[in-house]
């Protein structure tokens, strides 16, 4: 994997933002972190991620909308999206679009894993 790859965490929740960033800088990502999707947004470069990790449920705009703007923006970044909600939620973030679907909790090895899966194409 490589250094340059560019993963965006959006995340309202502070210490899972926190512990994610942590674990993906760890495994040589450069990780950017946003507490809500409209602060991502406002980033000037907000297209050059190579990956959005995002939840589902936050004030403001949330996941399923990131996924819907990203569509109409012809952004074709992954988005793995998170919840801890039931599985319409999951049903509802593929049909979007969603690269994937992470239930909340989830070992860091599977989010490990999907985000090499999504990366790779």
């Amino acid at each position: 994997m490589k250094i340059s790859q560019q993963i965006s965490i959006i995340e309202h929740d502070d210490s899972l933002r926190h512990t994610l960033k942590e674990v993906l800088i760890f495994h040589g990502f450069a990780v950017l972190t946003f507490r809500c999707v409209e602060d991502f947004l406002a980033q000037d470069n907000f297209a050059l991620a190579d990956l959005i990790l995002c939840d589902v449920n936050m004030e403001g705009m949330d996941g399923f909308q990131l996924v819907i703007l990203l569509k109409n923006l012809n952004n074709n970044t992954p988005v793995i999206l998170m919840s801890g909600s039931l599985l319409v939620q999951e049903e509802t973030a593929l049909e979007l679009g969603a690269a994937a679907f992470m239930s909340k909790p989830f070992r860091l090895n599977e989010l490990l894993r999907q985000i090499e899966v999504c990366i790779a194409g």
